[in-house]
């Protein structure tokens, strides 16, 4: 059963490590990840599945990593801290790619480094998931409509499971909101990062996915696939979302939402 969902940026940003100096310019970001890492584990979760991106994304399949255990490496940031490993949950795992494959979702078995797409909310929910399983799921190259539908198929999986799950999505919005961000400026960026606000307080996901192709491109966004897929989890879940957080400090936007279920 599903007992929690969110979603969350994993900017590396929003790690000590890498950006001790700046990160007070993060403040109300950090700030909502805190208040959604104690509402977690107030949750009780026995697993936690992210929706992110890994590094490794297969155009033509979803993709699961599974493995003996998990660590995360942010060294290509120049984090080279040693932390606790985590432990997967191989027989959700092994539900999940099974079902997909029956209902012709193609789901591919990774065995890779949880990275920062999922590591860094990870590393920030802390106390909060150890101890917890863990069910890294990554997005594929197909189009929104097929993430979303994704979802509906992850949320009957997990409905029908004992355990108690939570899911979060990850990703940033638009990298393109100020001169000095990352894809430079674009004024589609905080159009994109406006219509996903508006549409997720509506619980409008007919319209997120008639977002424009050029607007996606030109707001270099990484939370819209993630996005559709958690909320193709929550379809016909009752819920309520709350805003608990945007800022972009960094020209990068940073989205935090809680769903009560």
């Amino acid at each position: 059963m599903i007992v929690y969902a969110a979603l969350v940026p994993n900017s590396p940003l929003l790690i000590e490590t890498i950006n001790k100096e700046r990160l007070g310019e993060v403040k109300k970001t950090t700030s909502a990840i805190e208040t959604i890492r104690d509402h977690l584990y107030a949750a009780k979760p026995d697993a936690v599945v992210f929706l992110s991106a890994q590094t490794h994304v297969h155009e033509e399949s979803f993709g699961i990593l599974f493995k003996d255990s998990f660590s995360i490496d942010l060294s290509e940031f120049g984090d080279l801290a040693e932390r606790d490993s985590y432990k997967p949950n191989p027989k959700l795992s092994d539900r999940i790619q099974r079902y997909m494959r029956r209902e012709e979702i193609p789901v591919t078995l990774d065995s890779d480094n949880i990275d920062y797409s999922s590591g860094v909310p990870m590393i920030l929910f802390g106390e909060a998931i150890k101890g917890v399983s863990i069910v890294p799921i990554s997005h594929s190259g197909f189009d929104g409509k097929q993430h979303f539908l994704f979802g509906k198929s992850l949320q009957d999986v997990l409905h029908d499971s004992d355990l108690r799950i939570a899911v979060i999505g990850c990703g940033n919005l638009s990298h393109a909101l100020s001169t000095d961000a990352p894809a430079g400026f674009a004024k589609e960026g905080a159009q994109f990062d406006e219509m996903i606000q508006s549409h997720i307080e509506q619980k409008n996901a007919a319209g997120l996915l008639q977002v424009k192709s050029k607007i996606l491109k030109r707001a270099h966004e990484t939370a819209y696939l993630p996005i559709l897929m958690t909320l193709g989890v929550l379809d016909g879940v009752k819920y309520d979302p709350h805003i608990l957080s945007y800022e972009h400090p960094f020209g990068v936007g940073f989205l935090t939402v809680e769903f009560t279920l």
